[in-house]
């Protein structure tokens, strides 16, 4: 696997294909939140809003590609807090790995990425939301994120209700781990 982890400056064309297919491939999976179903016309409406952030510098993205397939296998968003009290926090916003390539580590090295852009923007601490009872919050608490607050009507989705984990993590944590 030849993986390439780049901070995008913008949403280029090839980039919004590779984000969208993303996207879908994780609902498909039942895997990511925030959509219901697979709508390519919605996805490509947040992709474009995610490009709209990015450009104001309200949004980081960092993409990971995997070179030998031209697909990407996974994005961290991450928004740092605006407030001049808490600008030591970044959200990490969205996370997702592609299904085929989960497991494969990707995340570890993604996060060490992510660390070190937080690193040089002041940030000092990550938060995050994720629905309870899934592998993604386990894997979350396993890399060193702790669970300050659950909301049991977190999710609405197909007739369930689903409650949510709210993590955080202080960055110099991560770095040891």
């Amino acid at each position: 696997m030849d993986l390439q982890y780049r901070w995008l400056t913008e949403i280029q064309p090839q980039d919004a294909v590779k984000l969208e297919h993303l996207l879908m491939a994780s609902i498909a999976d039942d895997g990511m939140l925030g959509f219901g179903e697979s709508d390519s016309a919605l996805i490509a409406d947040y992709v474009a809003h995610l490009g709209a952030k990015l450009n104001n510098h309200i949004i980081h993205i960092l993409l990971i590609d995997d070179v030998m397939s031209g697909r990407a296998a996974g994005v961290v968003v991450v928004t740092q807090i605006a407030h001049k009290t808490s600008c030591h926090i970044a959200e990490l916003s969205k996370v997702i790995i592609e299904p085929t390539f989960r497991g494969a580590g990707l995340l570890k090295m993604g996060l060490r990425k992510v660390c070190q852009k937080a690193t040089s923007m002041g940030v000092t601490r990550f938060i995050f939301d994720v629905r309870e009872d899934t592998p993604s919050a386990k894997l979350w608490h396993a890399l060193g994120f702790e669970t300050y607050g659950r909301l049991t009507d977190y999710s609405h989705y197909q007739g369930k209700l689903h409650a949510g984990l709210f993590m955080t993590a202080r960055i110099e944590d991560l770095h040891a781990r």
